[in-house]
């Protein structure tokens, strides 16, 4: 008997879950277990909230990103609008998976449904605690007009309610007093009101009414999430519960295929961005975001940037594509300019043949551009050229800008360069379709990330196996590999496929 697993609308609202067997509502997303077996499938449905990852699955999906991993790998998304392409719903769908038990107790607790311990809790009694009331009384006037919350800017010394409040107000930090604040200034406002500001600032607009205040509290006090620093695309999120902050990865749109990301931040040291917007920003403000949040390459730019010099060699080419010995000899001509070692274009960097020199492949891969563009100049064709290959100082500019982001990133920053050629192993990987080992070395760079004491020669082997050594989510097979970078200063395997995907 095999068993597969989907996620679609419930159909009719008739069907009910098979954990808390109350009815699936129509529309609402649910999940169904596929049993087959000979002639006959039989499928059992349950809310998000209720299913959590079979027994049998979960030592394949373990850590913080188990639940991620599961849906991208084993869920067929049957949504009526493939709800999953999108990482945002994607990451809300997994943060609700198996939480129906501990929601259901937390309503018998309070019929109100709110949560009684946690962060927002503490943020709703300072709250309550500054404007002079008991939590109740402070959620109860949440839908009048007539609070005064001037009282939030003044000190302690300035507030006459009494001892019992102004001994709560001084035994909060300064943290917890501007989280406070920010709740009393946005708890009255409507939901959609309070996703709208969440829209302002590039931040993911999903969830409860308490959710969405805990993320405009963090922004308000931290700033706007930037772009993840660890794989430079992918979009941070708060996590529901925990004082961290996780990036899901990214579409890759020249793969097509989604890189996942493992990072996971302390709030106060996730990357930022300044200014929070309060208010909807001008067009000028939303500009100026929109390019905070694009991640453009400065190493490929068009011949208009390239030295006159070999803007001028390339104009004396006797360009003549009319015929086949012809369009060799003015692709060879092209190809010397490309290649020569006063070139400024990186054509032959990572790039090797036999002979170790590289431009052979250079010749090919010009040679089918010139083919595929028969009706183009030579310029027009070292546009194509320079969009492929990239200028040799602006990738030495950011190849030092990575590395430096990428030490910056380790707890180690010693660690940065076995990081950072993880990550690449990880990227060749995706490149070439192949999911699974980029997602088991993205897990090896994050671990390698997070580790608390420098890797070396002594130790490298020592992290894939041995109890006391042992570093979760590094295997034997990277263990090796790192020890093979301190022995030899680089990794066969990483060699190989620089090579095959050059």
């Amino acid at each position: 008997m095999s068993t597969y697993f989907t996620i679609e609308n419930a159909k009719s609202g008739r069907a009910k879950c098979k954990k808390c067997k109350e009815t699936l509502e129509k529309g609402h997303l649910r999940f169904g277990t596929h049993s087959t077996g000979g002639d006959f499938e039989m499928v059992s449905w349950n809310h998000v909230e209720c299913f959590k990852i079979p027994r049998k699955f979960a030592k394949e999906f373990t850590g913080d990103t188990a639940h991620q991993d599961f849906i991208r790998e084993m869920v067929t998304d049957n949504t009526i609008d493939k709800e999953l392409d999108d990482d945002d719903k994607l990451m809300d769908v997994a943060q609700k998976m198996g939480t129906k038990a501990t929601s259901t107790k937390k309503r018998k607790a309070d019929p109100d449904g709110d949560d009684d311990s946690g962060f927002m809790a503490t943020v709703k009694r300072n709250a309550a605690s500054i404007l002079g009331q008991d939590v109740d009384d402070a959620e109860d006037d949440n839908n009048k007009d007539d609070i005064d919350i001037d009282i939030m800017d003044e000190t302690v010394d300035d507030v006459k309610k009494g001892p019992a409040k102004k001994k709560m107000k001084m035994s909060m930090s300064a943290e917890e007093k501007k989280q406070a604040i920010t709740y009393n200034k946005y708890c009255k406002k409507k939901l959609d009101e309070l996703k709208d500001i969440l829209r302002w600032n590039h931040a993911m607009v999903s969830g409860k009414k308490d959710f969405v205040l805990a993320r405009i509290i963090d922004g308000e006090y931290y700033g706007r999430l930037a772009l993840c620093t660890v794989c430079e695309y992918g979009k941070l999120k708060v996590i529901d519960g925990e004082n961290k902050i996780a990036c899901g990865g990214y579409f890759d749109e020249e793969g097509g295929f989604h890189k996942s990301c493992f990072a996971k931040f302390d709030v106060e040291k996730a990357p930022r961005l300044q200014p929070w917007y309060s208010d909807s920003p001008t067009e000028e403000e939303k500009e100026a975001m929109e390019a905070e949040y694009t991640k453009e390459s400065d190493d490929k730019k068009s011949t208009s940037n390239l030295p006159e010099k070999i803007l001028k060699s390339v104009r004396k080419i006797n360009w003549d594509l009319s015929s086949r010995d012809n369009m060799k000899k003015s692709s060879a001509a092209l190809v010397a300019l490309i290649v020569a070692d006063t070139s400024p274009i990186a054509a032959l960097e990572g790039v090797e043949d036999e002979d170790g020199s590289g431009s052979k492949k250079v010749k090919m891969a010009v040679g089918k551009m010139v083919l595929q563009n028969k009706d183009k100049s030579a310029e027009e064709i070292l546009d194509l050229v320079v969009e492929k290959y990239g200028m040799k100082e602006a990738k030495k500019k950011a190849k030092a800008a990575k590395a430096e982001v990428t030490a910056n990133v380790c707890v180690v920053p010693a660690n940065g360069k076995v990081h950072e050629l993880m990550t690449e192993l990880s990227d060749l990987y995706y490149k070439e379709s192949n999911t699974n080992a980029g997602n088991s070395y993205r897990k090896v760079a994050e671990a390698v990330r997070t580790l608390e004491f420098e890797i070396t020669a002594s130790n490298a082997k020592g992290l894939g196996a041995g109890k006391k050594t042992k570093v979760a989510g590094v295997g034997k097979g990277s263990a090796d590999k790192m020890q093979e970078f301190f022995d030899n200063g680089k990794i066969a395997k990483l060699e190989e496929k620089r090579a095959a995907n050059a």
